[in-house]
């Protein structure tokens, strides 16, 4: 890595001390404030990839390697956010969760040769066979930060595509492709038994505290329960990015202006609007934490073919009910023009979220400049109020 890389992650450094990295975040109580500490640092271009934030740590994949989309490109980076130590890990993925413990990452394998007859178009005797090397998955690995482990799950035949992998609370999710002709699946293994169940993805799935929550193509939220199989919720609505399950409470949004919460026990649902938002935005990759804040990136579609309107973070706080913080409204931030915001990612137990942004073309969305930032929020209690 670079000077500027070097630079870059001794900032991250150092601002994560200072704000005290580690604190959870909670309900607390009603009076305690909470304050949004943030920095933002200058990358290039489209230099990382953003995987993964959990237990204080994130982890990156290294685009700026020649190849990089294959193995022999630089592996996976993980970087120490309260110490700012930078590692290579023995692996390359594009999918890759962590516990603590252990690493679960998409394997490849290869390099398979493929060719196909390039175009005969004003051609005689027929069009140039292309030939180029490809690699492929071969299933799901879990082992240590050095690539060495078990092939916890390989594929039972065919090629296939894992996408979306995700770990939580002991289980491991993801969507399988089988084929071009064939559905996509939902897999969800049970890693203390090494259970595995599929069923058909015509919808979208999330595990989360012991259920299982579904949203189907006819926009009807569902809540199961993964110890028994019981279905002991349906709801419909529209524009709902995620839905959460905390504490015998169902938490789901409309879009980024509306978010609800279900009570099981009694049955009742509490309503939450943010006025300020506008009706065509969405709420992109939400998450919750400590049960009460709600984090999320905002898009607003404009026009068909036109670059999406990007309102960066926000944080609504369910327990007063109001956004709690807008990074649009933050002088800390730069404000700028044409900037895509690709992810947010977000680490549960220390608050810390990131937000990689990256600048594009005026007249042109996916024509990306060199230009670069990563935010860094932490989420933490403040001085109690009077």
């Amino acid at each position: 890595m670079g000077r500027r890389g070097l630079c870059f992650w001794l900032a991250v450094f150092l601002f994560c001390s200072g704000c005290g990295l580690g604190d959870v975040p909670g309900g607390g109580a009603s009076g305690e404030a909470w304050e949004v500490s943030v920095r933002e640092f200058p990358r290039e271009g489209e230099g990382v990839i953003c995987l993964e934030v959990r237990n204080g740590k994130a982890l990156f994949l290294d685009l700026r390697q020649a190849q990089a989309d294959a193995p022999g490109g630089r592996n996976t980076i993980e970087v120490d956010l309260s110490t700012g130590e930078e590692r290579e890990l023995g692996f390359w993925s594009t999918c890759v969760q962590w516990d603590g413990e252990d690493y679960y990452w998409v394997g490849m394998t290869g390099p398979v040769v493929r060719s196909s007859a390039g175009s005969s178009f004003g051609m005689s005797g027929g069009g140039e066979v292309l030939t180029w090397l490809e690699w492929t998955q071969e299933g799901i690995w879990r082992g240590n930060g050095k690539g060495e482990g078990e092939l916890l799950y390989s594929f039972p035949g065919g090629e296939r595509e894992i996408s979306l992998l995700e770990l939580r609370d002991g289980w491991l999710s993801w969507v399988e492709t089988p084929g071009e002709t064939e559905p996509e699946e939902f897999c969800l293994m049970d890693l203390e038994t090494g259970e595995l169940t599929r069923r058909e993805a015509a919808g979208r799935y999330w595990v989360d505290n012991g259920v299982l929550l579904s949203l189907d193509r006819r926009n009807i939220l569902r809540a199961e329960d993964l110890s028994t199989g019981e279905e002991f919720f349906d709801r419909w609505d529209e524009g709902i990015s995620r839905a959460f399950y905390d504490n015998g409470r169902i938490l789901w949004n409309s879009g980024a202006r509306a978010f609800h919460l279900y009570d099981c026990a009694t049955g009742e649902t509490q309503d939450f609007t943010d006025p300020e938002a506008g009706e065509k935005e969405v709420a992109m990759e939400p998450e919750l934490l400590g049960g009460r804040f709600l984090v999320y990136r905002v898009v607003e579609p404009v026009l068909e073919d036109s670059p999406e309107l990007h309102r960066g973070l926000r944080i609504f706080d369910l327990e007063k009910g109001e956004v709690l913080y807008r990074s649009t409204e933050d002088p800390r931030l730069e404000k700028r023009e044409n900037w895509y915001w690709s992810r947010l990612e977000a680490d549960r137990e220390a608050g810390l979220l990131l937000l990689a942004g990256t600048e594009h073309e005026a007249v042109d969305y996916w024509s990306l400049t060199e230009t670069g930032a990563l935010a860094v929020f932490l989420l933490s209690p403040g001085q109690p109020q009077s």
